[in-house]
């Protein structure tokens, strides 16, 4: 199989081959027909989006390569999100995916994207192209006796007439956050067909113009394995202006305490709740050593600069002013303006306020970590203490947790 890798789009004709790759790189109980789905019925994309890997004249490796808009610090970053990379068995070890993925980088730094986005599986082989980790989310586990059943607003099934309002919700407050994607049509369709998912709104009682305006939402499921067994509440996504608003939503989950045991939800490792949690915070017992578990902490997805100038113009800074940082080997530091017009980045032959490896320019500007955290890791260094507050004030953003793996 060593030799030249041709990379093209993938064609309707492919889809046998590529659904006979992803069970062998995927091998879970997905069925055939959920396969196919993946690659035609995408919610991210469509089959125009299929990067296949040929090898002489075989496809031995295949990828989503979708074109989105993700948050960071306000703004919108034009993004490449790969997805479902996978390499035929009989083709492995020849060195195919590091070249499909230089290609997917190349193609997506010519559309014009700053950055690439992935959610690996394991973390070592993208390390070596040049990812970062993002922030880590925590899969929380609590009882619903941990939440406040109290409520101070309306909360209700959402009916058949909210989906705008709740695409509002989400449109209003997605750009503050890191890492989350400014929506398709298709993947709300996607979201609102799913008949296993519950949507509860809060509903504003203000006595005035915004008196039933819907102010935040959460969609749910709830599963068993069996009739009367245990049943776990999953919440899929809480999309909320404010910690009051969130605490009205766990009250749906509160008043849950006769039908459920456990609350499960993903929450940015930043998360006041973390702390917040009361008594019954896990349905399960300690140890003598670690007596008040409350989840497991996960790898969050990887990132990659795809081109510096782009990357640093493109993104929102928390603070007016300049920023002038040195990048890796580069003798001459890029100088960072952020006005009220816009952000107008330039290099500059001056003293450096921040000096940042690769790694640490990516994991600044979009993996979410603070510039103390570069410095003990030694990703990142200050000129000064001046210059390191300064530096944070403009860089600091909450941490990456993004809602919709794709």
């Amino acid at each position: 199989m060593k030799g030249n890798l041709r990379i093209r789009r993938a064609k309707s004709s492919d889809l046998d081959r590529l659904a006979e790759i992803h069970a062998a790189s995927y091998p879970d109980s997905r069925t055939l027909s959920s396969r196919l789905d993946r690659f035609t019925r995408n919610p991210f994309g469509t089959i125009d989006d299929v990067r296949v890997a040929e090898a002489g004249g075989q496809i031995v490796g295949h990828a989503f390569l979708f074109h989105m808009h993700l948050a960071f610090g306000g703004r919108l970053v034009p993004t490449a999100a790969i997805a479902t990379v996978g390499i035929a068995p009989e083709a492995r070890g020849e060195g195919h995916a590091t070249r499909l993925l230089e290609a997917l980088h190349t193609e997506a730094t010519e559309a014009g994207a700053a950055i690439a986005v992935l959610h690996a599986f394991r973390h070592g082989f993208y390390r070596r192209l040049g990812y970062v980790s993002a922030s880590p989310t925590v899969r929380c586990v609590v009882a619903p006796e941990a939440l406040s059943p109290e409520r101070t607003c309306e909360v209700r099934a959402a009916r058949k007439g909210d989906r705008r309002n709740i695409e509002r919700c989400y449109a209003d407050i997605f750009s503050g956050r890191t890492g989350w994607l400014k929506r398709s049509p298709s993947i709300w369709d996607d979201l609102f067909m799913n008949q296993r998912l519950f949507f509860s709104v809060v509903v504003s009682n203000h006595q005035n113009h915004q008196k039933g305006r819907i102010l935040g939402y959460v969609a749910w499921s709830i599963e068993q394995e069996e009739p009367h067994a245990e049943s776990t509440v999953r919440v899929r996504e809480l999309v909320a202006p404010s910690v009051a608003v969130e605490r009205e939503l766990f009250s749906v989950f509160a008043r849950m305490r006769d039908q459920t045991s456990r609350v499960e939800m993903d929450l940015p490792i930043d998360s006041p709740w973390l702390q917040a949690f009361g008594d019954g915070a896990h349905p399960e017992h300690g140890t003598s050593t670690f007596e008040h578990p409350i989840g497991r902490i996960g790898g969050g997805p990887m990132v990659r600069i795809l081109d510096n100038a782009r990357a640093l113009s493109l993104r929102g800074y928390g603070k007016l002013g300049t920023l002038s940082l040195s990048v890796g080997a580069a003798k001459t530091p890029w100088k960072i303006a952020n006005r009220s017009a816009g952000v107008l980045v330039s290099n500059k032959a001056a003293p450096a306020d921040l000096h940042l490896s690769e790694e640490g320019l990516a994991l600044l500007l979009f993996g979410g970590m603070s510039l103390s955290h570069a410095e003990l890791m030694g990703y990142a260094q200050a000129r000064s203490r001046v210059a390191r507050s300064h530096a944070e004030s403009m860089l600091r953003g909450p941490a990456y947790h993004s809602i919709d793996p794709f």
